[in-house]
């Protein structure tokens, strides 16, 4: 006697199914807004507090990097396209800034930001005296934005000295630090008038922080 098996099979394997899967929209948005967030994180550059570093928050990145775009238009609205911008010991402002004006250049102590060369350029302020230092940019920045480091009078004289060897004559000059150095920025950069206008950052400072610039700011800053 023989034993038989039949065996069934089942739907083909390849065949397609009509009833495809989908995630609530409002689920979708969250899974997209966390899977940027973590994209972002591994991308982002940490503060180093040894080297007196603390980012500007979304905020004031947003605002301060508009109104140096609508700066540029309004100053140089026939070259605007061609003019150069330097950021100074500011570099959380690169990113925001690259993707609203192309030729901006970061001029940073911390060579992790590196990774943003060509726009890098390796700056030490404590070389202002320097014969020959940063000779090959001279003259070049139509907008220099400038966060000196340290809140010393030493740090911000250097700085100056070297902020001016980058300035075109006619150039527009920020310089955003703690409210404590207007003594020292009358004596240095006395062309520079304190503005409304108050940098806030991603952590609470101790210290009173302004904006300072050799022309009117706050007429190129949007309220919220």
């Amino acid at each position: 006697m023989s034993l038989s098996t039949e065996i069934k099979s089942g739907p083909d394997d390849n065949e397609e199914i009509d009833d495809e899967v989908r995630l609530p929209a409002d689920t979708l948005a969250i899974l997209q807004e966390f899977l940027k967030e973590q994209a972002e994180a591994k991308d982002e550059i940490q503060e180093d507090w040894q080297l007196s570093q603390f980012w500007y928050n979304q905020r004031t990145r947003k605002v301060l990097t508009e109104a140096l775009r609508d700066t540029l238009q309004h100053f140089y609205s026939d070259t605007f396209q061609d003019c150069h911008i330097a950021l100074m010991s500011c570099p959380s402002l690169y990113p925001d800034m690259k993707q609203l004006h192309e030729k901006t250049t970061i001029f940073e102590y911390d060579k992790r930001f590196s990774k943003y060369d060509p726009d890098f350029v390796f700056y030490d302020y404590k070389k202002a005296f320097e014969t020959g230092y940063l000779d090959e940019f001279q003259n070049k920045f139509e907008l220099i934005v400038m966060d000196i480091p340290f809140l010393s009078d030493e740090c911000l004289e250097k700085s100056n000295i070297l902020c001016r060897k980058l300035a075109k004559s006619d150039a527009k000059i920020i310089l955003c630090t703690g409210k404590v150095m207007r003594e020292a920025i009358q004596r240095h950069m006395n062309d520079l008038q304190l503005c409304k206008f108050e940098p806030e950052h991603e952590r609470n400072l101790g210290n009173d922080f302004g904006t300072f610039a050799n022309f009117d700011l706050d007429q190129f800053i949007k309220s919220d």
